[in-house]
């Protein structure tokens, strides 16, 4: 990161996003049968986002409004923002680079219970004219200062199917019957592992304030080993000691 980060900081927040969140995300929650989506991320064959924000919350997990209904029928989940504030906003990824996302949304038996937030692994655009797949509509939510290359994007679904299998079932699992399961019986330490990947990635925009300084740094010694200032004769600005 710090390497990308010399070059171009935009370009450094999407590789975070995609290795530090979505790569991630399927490690600490998919199981086996994820096995290889998280070898396509690490080799990046696919490139995926991380679906959490929404626009009517920042983060604020427990307040999200996405759904995912499970059909016993199908067995599959049904992906769908209910409100305009439901649709997920400012996806780092999402408008124009990833094929896949981890999404966040509220897990609905058939009985009707809300069982709370969980992860789901989507793909989003079509592999052949990268175009959102029927039932995903994605916008770009415009250039942001300093950082035009991490494509924020908007998503909202409409009825989606996904398989079960979708499910990052590590921490809480479904049968094919609609029989909701988790080892973890406290629910503060299930959330808690849920959103682990989140903290590395506050420790990450912390460590990418470190290379911007460093950006900045080389360009102002540079520009005080070719200035002179003062003095008769003048000297160079890097030769004064309060500089």
């Amino acid at each position: 990161m710090t390497s990308i980060g010399s070059f171009d900081a935009g370009t450094n927040v999407k590789f975070m996003v995609h290795h530090g969140l979505y790569c991630k995300m399927i490690k600490n929650c998919g199981t086996e049968i994820h096995n290889d989506a998280l070898m396509r991320g690490v080799k990046c064959q696919d490139l995926g986002c991380f679906a959490l924000t929404e626009l009517g919350h920042g983060s604020n997990v427990q307040g999200i409004e996405t759904t995912a209904h499970f059909d016993s029928i199908t067995k599959g989940f049904v992906l769908h923002s209910p409100t305009t504030t439901s649709m997920k906003f400012w996806i780092g990824n999402l408008a124009k680079s990833c094929k896949m996302a981890v999404v966040f949304a509220n897990l609905i038996l058939p009985s009707g219970k809300n069982t709370g937030p969980h992860a789901f692994l989507v793909q989003v655009w079509d592999t052949i004219d990268h175009l959102p797949l029927p039932g995903i509509e994605i916008g770009d939510c415009g250039e942001k200062i300093g950082f035009p290359h991490i494509d924020n994007g908007w998503m909202k679904f409409n009825k989606f199917w996904i398989p079960k299998s979708s499910l990052l079932n590590k921490l809480a699992d479904i049968d094919d019957n609609g029989n909701y399961t988790s080892p973890i019986k406290s629910k503060g330490k299930w959330f808690g592992m849920l959103i682990a990947c989140l903290s590395g990635g506050w420790v990450n925009i912390a460590w990418i304030t470190n290379d911007c300084s460093a950006l900045a740094l080389k360009i102002a010694i540079r520009y005080a080993c070719s200035r002179w200032q003062f003095g008769s004769p003048e000297k160079l600005i890097i030769d004064y000691p309060l500089h």
